[in-house]
């Protein structure tokens, strides 16, 4: 209690310091302010200038003695009153002491009059400024500063600065400080004496009440339930505590007697435990029984894993197959694979690819990036075939903790057996090939309807029988051809089942050729009746009604299919087929819905007849011409559009009014026409009149007044070029911009339609004679997505390589032969690859592969300064991989049809000296760049 009043006390003098501190600094600035404010008016004040016999206080000559006097004065009447003495001077005087007090000013002023120093009576303060309070001497050392200025023309002529003396606020602050100390002190003491006079009454019964407590700790009860707390002077507190302390004890007097009442019990309860702990025995064989039970389910459930159809092994960094794997890994290998290595396994004995495999795996475990181990997991082998069994191969990466506590990782495989699979999809692909004959008969029925007609024909009498002997060898050669042509067109519309019975027929042949004793013409008939050759083609119509229904056959040259039969078929075709296939197919059945194009100019020869009357000019009805071709209307819209520039133009540039027609030998009426033709792939659209023709020189004028071109470069143009000129935008030979034209925007916006379809615009003209416009556009009626070749897709990026390495690196690198496509091969790797996967139009894997001496020399040409070995290795394999990217995406934009459908996923560089990629049933395109420096294959697995 002592001290924490001490605490409170002390605790309070400080907040209170603090506070006699914080205000007596704003105190004394508020001071020194008033000060300063008071002198400053006295001197700036018309008196004082008029009692000098001055017009402006600059004029006051500071050494003057009278305005020194003065100015004293006037300051010491201001801070008259502000004297107090802290110090006492002390001098010895026949031979005694006397003390006097040392007076000093509160408040201190300097008066600056230009560079003379009036007034100053600042007090030293070398006492107090040293040592511990210099800190507490400048916190409370608070100066005014205000400036003395010329009434006239404002600048300043002086200063007066004024200050209250830091010893006051040091001394008020050093004395509450005492006052303070001395307050805790006698606190202090007051407080002792209350407590002892308090605590005396208290302690005596808690003395008593700790021997009792005590007494029970060791074991003396007795003693200590007789004996009673007894008070001498008892406070209402102590005395009620005090019987409370004799009723605990009144208590624990009755609760020993009940405890030794509950001994007795215990006692007999105790026996009866005894009997309890027999059952439990009981309870824990029953246990033991149920745990046995449970490991037999446990071994039944992992029997139950063991015979389900999909079989799970983990190995780690070694490559080994742990020992726990389920029973569908041994039916698949035929025979326990603990202990044995992974990528043996997958590589069933070709070396190159189980050296890829390891390498790459190694690479997995030691690779610790997530986004990185994406791009490499894709690289190994999803699917492959042990035996007559088709297995898919799943992976995933999983953590595991060992013995010792410590966490590593374990690849996890998992193995499917897909053999049904396979089985399905290749029935899917027949329904596949079906659906492609489905859309090729459909589209050209005609086409279709005569090779059935003339197979029927045909497999009524294949052979003649009345062929005479020597004849035989002509008229085998006859057969053969006409089955090996009847083959490649049914194969040509998707109906291979009777292509690969055409085969075999084609086969017995040619056999009968190359046979020294050919069959004789009946035998040759009956063995070629036996087969039955024109039941096989009905079989394809049962095909073919099953899906388009019974009156397709109906009508021999009309094509009966209603519309909701077509919508279910390409319904199907959507559901069944892959994206490529649709978009090669899809449009060749929804081609029976294109329009021809001379529809999308339907409206034009309306639309000129009826711009000539606002015109007043007479213009000859026309039709377009041609254009009967089917087109995709969607594709060919835009552009269509664009043409109403051209017949505005003709109309409202070309044509001549009547009375000018007229004058010039031309009948009233112009004429416009409009046709549209096709030739191979090209469209061409021509559109003619027999106006006044171009006005070259003004074309000229015009592109020199707005600076489409310099003078020079104009006078060069011939009359063709400088007819092109009209086709820049913004360039109008009108001198003014009427509702219709003037603008010279249209023909631009022309050119620009015809460019974006691959096309072409051109102009020429006959002055007086007429103009003709002509637009050379690409055929494009199938809509369909490109078709990837190999060399359409690898020589490129052989291309973009070579140029890449020659104009990067110094490597003289040129194509080496053609691209090599192989299905079921392997692609070998050189030392260093890199693998980045490709989807859209073409599914696969791209990779770049070379020797270590070029990707060494690749890797220090390309870095920044000088690399030694060791760094070299260090950044080879980001290098390489952005050497990839940057080839493989400069490449696809030099493929604008195959850049749109194109996308390219992060590339990954891996070590793979001496090993080679296989992925079963993939088609692998390579091609090879040789150089003086190394070697480099660039290759890419169709998937």
């Amino acid at each position: 209690m002592n001290y924490s009043s001490l605490i409170n006390l002390f605790l309070f003098a400080c907040v209170l310091l603090l506070l006699v501190t914080g205000v007596l600094r704003p105190i004394s600035y508020s001071l020194s302010e008033y000060f300063a404010k008071s002198i400053q008016k006295d001197l700036s004040s018309p008196i004082t200038l008029q009692y000098f016999g001055v017009e402006r206080l600059s004029e006051l000559d500071p050494r003057d003695p009278a305005v020194n006097a003065w100015i004293t004065e006037r300051v010491e009447e201001v801070t008259k009153y502000e004297q107090f003495s802290l110090m006492v001077e002390i001098e010895m005087e026949d031979g005694r002491f006397e003390s006097a007090p040392k007076p000093e000013d509160a408040v201190y002023v300097e008066l600056r009059l230009g560079d003379a120093v009036p007034y100053s009576n600042i007090p030293p303060m070398a006492l107090l400024g040293e040592g511990p309070f210099r800190e507490l001497v400048e916190y409370y050392k608070t100066e005014t500063v205000l400036p003395l200025v010329d009434e006239a023309t404002g600048a300043p002529i002086g200063s007066i600065m004024v200050g209250i003396n830091p010893k006051i606020p040091v001394a008020i602050t050093f004395l509450l400080g005492f006052a303070m100390l001395v307050l805790c002190i006698v606190a202090l003491m007051l407080t002792k004496l209350i407590a002892r006079l308090l605590t005396v009454p208290l302690i005596a019964p808690i003395t008593q009440l700790e021997h009792k407590v005590k007494a029970i700790a060791e074991g003396d009860f007795e003693s200590t339930m007789d004996a009673k707390i007894e008070l001498k002077r008892p406070l209402r507190e102590i005395e009620s505590l005090m019987d409370s302390t004799n009723l605990i004890m009144e208590n624990m007097q009755r609760y020993a007697e009940q405890l030794q009442l509950q001994k007795t019990t215990v006692e007999e309860q105790n026996d009866e435990l005894e009997a309890q702990n027999d059952e439990l025995v009981q309870s824990k064989r029953r246990l033991q029984e149920a745990q046995r039970l449970l490991t037999a389910r446990e071994r039944s459930v992992r029997s139950l894993l063991d015979n389900a159809k999909q079989g799970f092994l983990t190995f780690g960094p070694e490559l080994l197959v742990d020992e726990e794997y389920s029973r569908e890994c041994a039916r698949l290998y035929g025979g326990p694979i603990a202990g044995l290595s992974f990528p043996d396994m997958l590589a069933q004995g070709d070396e190159e690819q189980r050296l890829f495999i390891e390498r790459l795996l190694r690479k997995l475990f030691d690779e610790r990036d997530a986004a990185r181990r994406q791009v490499l997991l894709p690289l190994l082998p999803e699917e492959t075939r042990i035996g007559s069994i088709d297995v898919q191969i799943e992976y995933a990466m999983i953590a595991d903790r060992g013995n010792d506590g410590e966490h590593s990782e374990r690849c996890m495989v998992m193995l499917t057996d897909i053999t049904e699979k396979r089985q399905l999809q290749n029935r899917m692909e027949q329904e596949r090939n079906t659906l492609q004959t489905v859309v090729k008969v459909v589209v050209d029925y005609n086409g279709y309807s005569s090779l059935a007609r003339s197979f029927s024909e045909w497999a009524a009498a294949p052979f003649d029988e009345a062929c005479p002997p020597a004849g035989m060898k002509s008229a085998l050669f006859d057969l053969f051809r006409a089955v090996h042509t009847f083959k490649g067109s049914f194969a040509q519309i998707g109906m291979s089942r009777l292509a690969a019975r055409l085969h075999g027929v084609e086969s017995l042949v040619s056999a009968w050729s190359k046979h020294p004793e050919p069959p004789t013409p009946a035998e040759a008939l009956e063995m070629l009746n036996e087969l039955r050759m024109s039941e096989w083609l009905q079989e394809e119509h049962e095909v073919l009604r099953s899906v388009l229904g019974d009156s397709f056959f109906d009508q021999d040259q009309v094509l009966l299919v209603d519309r909701a039969k077509l919508l279910e078929i390409e319904r199907k075709m959507m559901a069944t087929l892959s994206p490529a296939d649709c978009s090669l197919l899809l449009p060749e059945l929804r081609k029976i819905r294109y329009k021809p194009f001379r529809e999308l100019l339907s409206s034009y020869p309306e639309y000129v007849v009826g711009l000539g009357e606002r015109f007043d000019k007479m213009i000859e009805p026309f039709d377009v011409e041609g254009g009967d071709f089917l087109v995709d209307g969607d594709a060919y819209l835009p552009l269509a559009r664009s043409l109403v520039h051209v017949f505005r133009n003709a109309v409202d540039h070309g044509l001549e009014g009547p009375d000018e027609r007229v004058a010039a030998g031309k009948p009233e009426e112009g004429t416009i026409r409009c046709s549209v033709s096709l030739q191979d792939d090209t469209i061409q659209v021509r559109i003619r009149d027999d106006g006044r023709g171009v006005d070259v020189e003004k074309l000229k004028r015009k592109a020199l007044e707005q600076g489409v071109l310099p003078a020079e470069a104009i006078e060069a143009l011939s009359p063709a070029e400088a007819m092109q000129l009209a086709f820049l935008g913004e360039l109008s030979s009108k001198d003014e911009v009427t509702e219709w034209s003037g603008r010279g925007v249209g023909l631009s916006s022309l050119r620009y339609e015809a460019e974006r379809l691959g096309g072409t615009v051109s102009v020429a003209s006959t002055p007086g004679a007429g103009t003709a416009f002509t637009v050379t556009l690409p055929y494009d009626a199938l809509g369909g997505m490109p078709v990837v070749t190999p060399s359409s897709l690898l020589l490129p990026i052989a291309e973009t390589a070579a140029s890449f390495f020659r104009e990067n690196a110094d490597l003289d690198f040129r194509p080496n032969g053609d691209v090599r496509s192989e299905t079921g091969g392997k692609m070998a790797l050189l030392n260093f690859s890199t693998f980045m996967s490709v989807q859209g139009v073409c599914n696969g894997m791209f990779v770049l592969t070379m020797d270590e001496s070029t990707a060494n020399t690749l890797t220090r040409r390309l870095a920044y300064g000088e690399l030694t070995p060791e760094e070299t290795r260090l950044y080879m394999e980001d290098t390489l991989a952005e050497a990839a990217n940057i080839v493989l995406g400069n490449s696809l934009k030099r493929m604008d049809e195959l850049e749109t459908y194109l996308s390219i996923d992060p590339p990954i560089t891996v070590f793979t000296e001496g090993a080679s990629m296989k992925v079963a049933e993939s088609e692998i395109w390579t091609i090879e760049l040789g150089g003086a420096s190394g070697a480099i294959a660039i290759g890419f697995i169709k998937m």
